[in-house]
C-alpha cells in the first residue's frame, strides 16, 4: 500500500522552495498512476511559503478529478488548480477535506468556479464553524496577501463514522472513511482502489511532532 502523508514530507526536498513559493516552483509529483501530490514544507505557515505546509494533491479518473485538501491559503489553492489544469482538463468534481486545519482547507475557494462537491467528515461543518472566526483573524495576519480571497466553504457531502462513502471518478472508486476522535474529532482518509494509495491526512506524521486537536488515546 502506498501512503501519502498529508502534513509532512518523507524527504527533505521541500526545503528548496520553502523560502519563497511562487507559481514557477509549485511542483507536483506523481506517486502512482493518476495520483499527484505537492509536498508541503517543514516549517510554520507564513507569507513567503503561502501556508503550503501540508501535502495536498489530486486524483484523475476517466470522467473527473478529486482534489485532496486544497492548500494552506487561497493563493496556494490557485496554484494547485493551475497545476491540475496542466495535467488534465477534466471537470473537478470533488474537493475533499481530510480535516479542518488551515493548511488543508484555506484553498477551497480557489475551486468555486468548478462547482465541485465539497466533501468531509460528518463533524467537519461544526468544526469549521467553531474555528472560522479565529482562523480568519490569525491567518489573515500570518499570510498577508496570500490569504485574500479565502472563504470557509462548508462540506455538503458528509461521511459518517462506520459508513464509508465511495466516490467514483470514472472507473476510479475512492473509498472515504471517517474516524472517531484522533488527530481531530473529524479525521477522514481517502483510499484509491485502483492504485492501493491511501491518503492519511494528519493521522500520520513523520519527522515532525504532531499537532494534537483531538485525543492522544484515540490517535
Amino acid at each position: 500500500m502506498r501512503i501519502l502523508i498529508s502534513f509532512l514530507s518523507i524527504t527533505v526536498s521541500s526545503f528548496a522552495f520553502a523560502s519563497s513559493l511562487q507559481a514557477d516552483n509549485y511542483k507536483v509529483q506523481q506517486v502512482a498512476e493518476g495520483v499527484f501530490y505537492h509536498q508541503g514544507s517543514h516549517e510554520e505557515a507564513d507569507a513567503k511559503n503561502l501556508g503550503a505546509i501540508a501535502n495536498v494533491g489530486f486524483i484523475i479518473g476517466e470522467q473527473c478529478i478529486a482534489v485532496i485538501d486544497s492548500g494552506g491559503s487561497f493563493q496556494e489553492g490557485k496554484l494547485l488548480r493551475k497545476t491540475i489544469r496542466q495535467h488534465s482538463d477534466l471537470p473537478i468534481c470533488y474537493v475533499i477535506n481530510t480535516h479542518v486545519h488551515p493548511d488543508h482547507v484555506l484553498g477551497n475557494a480557489a475551486f468555486k468556479t468548478d462547482k465541485p462537491e465539497f466533501v468531509g467528515h460528518e463533524k467537519l461543518p461544526a468544526a469549521m464553524a467553531s474555528r472560522q472566526q479565529h482562523f480568519a483573524r490569525q491567518f489573515s495576519e500570518i499570510l498577508g496577501d496570500a490569504y485574500k480571497g479565502t472563504e470557509f466553504i462548508e462540506a455538503k457531502t458528509l461521511v459518517k463514522v462506520g459508513s464509508p462513502l465511495t466516490l467514483d471518478l470514472g472507473n476510479r472508486p475512492l473509498i472515504l472513511t471517517a474516524f472517531t476522535t484522533a488527530h481531530t474529532d473529524h479525521d477522514l482518509t481517502v483510499y484509491d482502489e485502483k492504485t492501493s494509495t491511501l491518503w492519511t491526512g494528519d493521522l500520520l506524521f513523520v519527522e515532525r511532532i504532531p499537532a494534537l486537536d483531538g485525543s492522544i488515546n484515540g490517535w
